[in-house]
């Protein structure tokens, strides 16, 4: 993507590595995204840019110091060394990452894994599967949890209706 030539070759300088096009569509598409929107939106997924996505949303953040530092840069504890955080979620250290298994290769998807809980990983075909599936993962949720509501709702409206007669 043109917008983005320059931090992508900043990006190849501090990592040696050429990072998958779709990272920077998606900060196209956030960039362009209305702020307030963008805020409510990503909350309702329980999600927020970090580490590699944060980096090409706010590129002053790319200076020289940065270059000593951009191995460790939003590593979580157990992260894998080929693995680049582009998202945070809402607890236990869930997050979301680039896959680098093969230098020589490329990126071969995402994956995502809680920090805090153990060390099963889930891994995507790409950055796009894996916010597909966050988002359907909390549409599950939010039915569910109106599935309860509306029960509950329902025997305390029929307790109020009958006592009305």
């Amino acid at each position: 993507m043109e917008k983005f030539v320059d931090i992508q070759s900043l990006l190849k300088g501090y990592y040696n590595i050429d990072f998958p096009t779709s990272i920077f569509q998606l900060a196209d598409f956030l960039q362009n995204y209305p702020e307030e929107e963008l805020k409510i939106d990503l909350g309702a997924v329980r999600v927020s840019p970090s580490g590699l996505l944060s980096l090409i949303l706010n590129p002053k953040l790319l200076t020289e110091n940065f270059k000593k530092l951009a191995l460790l840069h939003f590593r979580y504890y157990r992260d894998l060394p080929e693995f680049f955080t582009y998202l945070h979620g809402d607890c236990d250290g869930l997050h979301w990452g680039l896959l680098l298994d093969d230098p020589s290769i490329g990126f071969r998807g995402a994956a995502s894994y809680y920090n805090n809980d153990g060390d099963e990983i889930t891994v995507y075909s790409s950055i796009f599967s894996a916010l597909i599936d966050r988002c359907e993962e909390e549409l599950e949720y939010c039915d569910e949890c109106l599935a309860d509501f509306l029960e509950g709702e329902d025997e305390d409206y029929l307790e109020s209706d009958s006592s009305r007669r």
